[in-house]
């Protein structure tokens, strides 16, 4: 019984050390921790109006974050959030409109995607929230 339970307890410990480890690097090689500490996402940008999307996919960098992603845009920028589960170096972004250079649209398969550079950083969003930044994007730029 005994044995058991320090089985069971080392394995809590080695699994959540193993997945704080995956997501920390995870965040550093895609760039994530860079993008929070230039854009961190402050109380004022979050308002009642924002147009938000669930269960997103999206690329920053080499690291794909697939279905694990909230978007929200408000007038000024959009929020990145990622579900609770894998926030470990993964904290908020407010990303503004007017930082997003090189942004274009495209199509895989089934599936829209708009991309973009911010930082030296590409960023790829796909399906509805990646049509959002888009049609978002081409109002700022008429």
């Amino acid at each position: 019984m005994k044995l058991t339970l320090i089985i069971i307890i080392a394995f809590i410990v080695w699994f959540s050390s193993l997945w704080v480890a995956v997501l920390s690097i995870m965040s550093i090689i895609g760039g994530w921790n860079k993008l929070y500490r230039i854009y961190p996402l402050s109380l004022n940008e979050v308002t009642h109006d924002l147009v938000k999307y669930s269960m997103c996919s999206l690329k920053i960098g080499l690291i794909n974050y697939n279905a694990c992603a909230k978007i929200s845009f408000t007038g000024r920028g959009f929020i990145l959030e990622m579900m609770k589960i894998f926030t470990v170096m993964h904290k908020p972004l407010f990303i503004p409109y007017e930082m997003i250079s090189d942004a274009k649209r495209g199509k895989i398969f089934f599936s829209t995607y708009t991309s973009f550079t911010i930082e030296n950083k590409t960023i790829v969003i796909f399906g509805k929230a990646g049509d959002e930044l888009h049609t978002r994007i081409s109002g700022l730029n008429c």
